[in-house]
């Protein structure tokens, strides 16, 4: 098989890969058998495989934005509303804090469960587990051997922009030596919907940005910073 890592780390990366998706994600996976089903150790916990496989598909089914603009006797309404539909992100920050302890997958600790699989022999699962931090901290977290678990689909709806405008009527500002006078107020990122739960469905841990092929890496999130609200005001005045 031959690949190309654009970016990422040993365990989990983007890939360009024969076949494959661009930036395909890799990483760790539970040992399966044929019919997929996860296969079970003796102590009852699911097993890791050998090597890596494809965990993820970055690239979403189609991406598009609605921008409208009202006009309404000197009040201008604008907005765009930007949209994802599919598309995986590898939630490297949610398997950090599960291997940690720090994330909600972790508080079922010391519940009993039985893992859904099947044993090396090919018989249903049926021994019962206790929930510890040994898991996390082996197969069950984010620095263990799999990391299939932590993959998201990243489908969202974002209100990208609202602005609100006025223009005020040339009688009253011609009094003052103007030909015009607007005043508008716009906000950035103030609505998101989506199906990821991790920190922001749009963040990338290479950014768009730096030398070499990371740049180009896609569908990793790893402690990042979201997208953030903006306010703005301005006031536009012609003479």
């Amino acid at each position: 098989m031959t690949n190309v890592q654009l970016g990422g780390f040993v365990g989990t990366g983007s890939y360009v890969e024969a076949g494959q998706p661009y930036g395909v994600l890799r990483g760790g996976v539970f040992q399966r058998n044929e019919a997929g089903q996860i296969i079970i150790g003796d102590d009852g916990f699911p097993l890791a495989a050998p090597d890596q496989g494809v965990i993820g598909d970055p690239i979403p089914d189609f991406t598009a934005g609605w921008r409208n603009t009202i006009n309404w006797k000197g009040v201008t309404l604008s907005f765009l509303l930007d949209f994802r539909q599919g598309g995986d992100m590898w939630n490297g920050t949610k398997g950090a804090l599960t291997f940690f302890g720090m994330s909600e997958l972790t508080e079922n600790r010391g519940e009993t469960v039985i893992f859904d699989g099947v044993t090396e022999t090919g018989q249903p699962n049926t021994k019962q587990v206790v929930l510890d931090q040994n898991w996390y901290q082996s197969n069950g977290g984010g620095f263990g051997s799999v990391d299939e678990h932590f993959v998201e689909e990243t489908t969202w709806v974002r209100l990208r922009e609202l602005s609100l405008g006025y223009d005020f009527p040339k009688p009253m500002i011609s009094k003052i030596g103007l030909s015009g006078l607007n005043l508008t107020f716009t906000g950035r990122n103030l609505w998101l919907t989506t199906t990821y739960d991790g920190i922001d469905p749009e963040a990338n841990l290479t950014g768009t940005g730096g030398n070499g092929l990371s740049q180009n890496a896609v569908g990793l999130e790893y402690f990042v910073n979201p997208n953030t609200k903006s306010y703005t005001a301005s006031l536009t005045l012609t003479f």
